[in-house]
């Protein structure tokens, strides 16, 4: 998304770092949904992360709240599972910190960090 404008309810596309995403920003609700997929998957190690979905809002408090699919590779015949779940944090530093420690590159953490923060300052 670096510098790109998206309307209310509109979707971006882009590759960050070797990962194709795409970018649904929701000014109205404080809320940024992202799908990303690694472009090669082929060279993800066990337990890398190859593809992506998460929906990070503003929660009621103030906080961040995330819910998340992350498809990881999960044995040597390269099938994959999905951890998902639900995280809050307090600080959009924890949430990039987060992105790194699940897999992504810093890169594209940074590119969601900030794309989720624009929506919240109601700039996207």
């Amino acid at each position: 998304m670096a510098g790109a404008e998206v309307a209310e309810g509109s979707m971006a596309t882009g590759e960050i770092a070797g990962w194709y995403c795409r970018w649904i920003p929701d000014p109205a609700r404080s809320a940024l949904e992202v799908a990303c997929t690694r472009q090669n998957r082929r060279q993800a190690g066990i337990g890398d992360p190859v593809e992506a979905r998460l929906r990070i809002e503003l929660g009621p408090r103030g906080d961040i709240l995330v819910q998340h699919g992350i498809w990881v590779v999960h044995d040597p015949a390269e099938r994959q599972r999905m951890r998902w779940g639900e995280e809050e944090f307090t600080r959009l530093d924890d949430l990039e910190a987060w992105l790194k420690q699940v897999g992504l590159p810093a890169e594209l953490a940074g590119q969601i960090t900030n794309a989720f923060w624009a929506v919240r300052e109601g700039n996207a």
